[in-house]
């Protein structure tokens, strides 16, 4: 299968799954309108591995259709740091080459983009978006942003590398005879 098209069928794939594990895998933070959620590692594992398109495409189309399809409207700051964060965890994915095998030192760089990315998403991109959009109260978008980002931190720092570290273990050494 062409590169594209696979780039294209895990971005199907990714937003799809995203959308359900948003839809029944979420933890209540007991902070307003908040849950963990566990589709980051999603955004994480597929944005490693085949880039900023896809990783944007997963945290744009699959944050969509969750607030579409939820009963509270689309709330579009808080779908574009999605989108955001997708984008920055698949460049990071292209720099580091995760796709060819997963070392300590890549998991550090991994984990320090992250850290970025939750911060750009979280802690800008959608509490400013709501207060500039919404006019919602700024103290209460800071509190969700900030547990909101931690929280997908926590996901995609844990279960997205797991998931990554794992597959990567699937993959042929280079004087293996699989590779051949």
């Amino acid at each position: 299968m062409k590169k594209t098209a696979l780039k294209a069928v895990a971005a199907g794939i990714g937003a799809a799954l995203f959308f359900i594990i948003a839809k029944f895998a979420q933890i209540p933070t007991g902070v307003p309108n908040l849950t963990i959620s566990f589709q980051f590692a999603i955004i994480t594992f597929f944005g490693l591995l085949y880039g900023p398109y896809v990783g944007g495409f997963i945290g744009f189309v699959g944050h969509l259709l969750n607030d579409a399809t939820s009963g509270w409207g689309i709330w579009w700051p808080w779908v574009l740091a999605s989108a955001i964060f997708g984008v920055i965890i698949g460049i990071v994915g292209n720099i580091t080459k995760v796709s060819k095998g997963y070392t300590k030192k890549k998991l550090l760089v991994v984990i320090a983009a992250m850290l970025v990315a939750t911060i750009a998403s979280w802690l800008f991109v959608a509490p400013l978006g709501d207060v500039l959009i919404y006019q919602e109260d700024i103290g209460l978008e800071y509190l969700q942003g900030s547990i909101a980002g931690i929280s997908n931190f926590v996901v995609s720092a844990v279960v997205g590398n797991l998931l990554v570290f794992s597959y990567s273990k699937t993959f042929a050494k280079n004087n293996s005879l699989d590779n051949e």
